[in-house]
């Protein structure tokens, strides 16, 4: 999705608990802005959406549990509201 967004001249912000990995660097070589963020801090999140219009979450479950999965889906979407995020997919 990025990467399609990023030829289609989009800003993309990318956020990452690994800015550092090959994926991570892949979507900075091709233009994107990289944060680190941890999806258990609302407040860090809410700083990386400030101006975003939208927010395309990808979650990996196979590095967490079921319920930190969806308490971490909840900090995403709050923090995307508290931001004024118009669309979160």
């Amino acid at each position: 999705m990025a990467r399609h967004l990023l030829e289609d001249g989009w800003h993309v912000r990318a956020l990452s608990r690994d800015p550092s990995s090959d994926a991570s660097r892949a979507l900075r070589e091709r233009g994107a802005e990289l944060h680190r963020v941890d999806a258990e801090d609302v407040q860090s999140l809410r700083q990386a959406f400030d101006g975003a219009y939208g927010v395309f979450n990808v979650q990996n479950p196979m590095t967490s549990s079921l319920e930190a999965e969806v308490r971490q889906g909840r900090n995403v979407a709050d923090a995307a509201a508290g931001a004024g995020v118009q669309h979160v997919v």
